[in-house]
């Protein structure tokens, strides 16, 4: 039994040292491999930025000419609010007309069956 524990201890440390040994072999491999990724994320990096120049580039015209409209909306957009405004007052002033006139006609009408009962109490004399 002390044998076969003896000859699996033996298997299991071959098989750690082949372990260690290939992992010690990859080592440069990977570390090679690290070098040729960090350089080729450095180049997209760089390319990626001169990208977003280019792009700036060709928008900043398009930025302007747009801050340049916002600039020229800003009186129409007041003239806009101004008769928004002018339209609500004189909305308003329909309705109280429109209230008034009602108002006057039920008055008229009141005025109307008063006259109307007079004249028959005058007919009735």
């Amino acid at each position: 039994k002390i044998k076969r524990n003896k000859n699996n201890l033996e298997k299991q440390q071959t098989n750690f040292n082949e372990t260690i040994e290939k992992n010690t072999q990859s080592i440069p491999r990977l570390d090679a491999e690290i070098k040729e990724l960090q350089e080729s994320l450095e180049e997209e990096t760089e390319k990626q930025e001169t990208m977003m120049i280019q792009l700036q580039e060709k928008t900043k015209p398009i930025k302007e000419e747009m801050e340049e409209k916002q600039k020229l909306l800003i009186p129409l957009k007041d003239k806009e609010n101004s008769i928004k405004q002018e339209i609500d007052v004189i909305n308003n002033n329909i309705a109280e007309i429109k209230n008034k006139t009602i108002n006057a006609n039920k008055r008229k009408e009141t005025v109307l069956e008063k006259i109307a009962n007079i004249d028959t109490k005058l007919d009735e004399q």
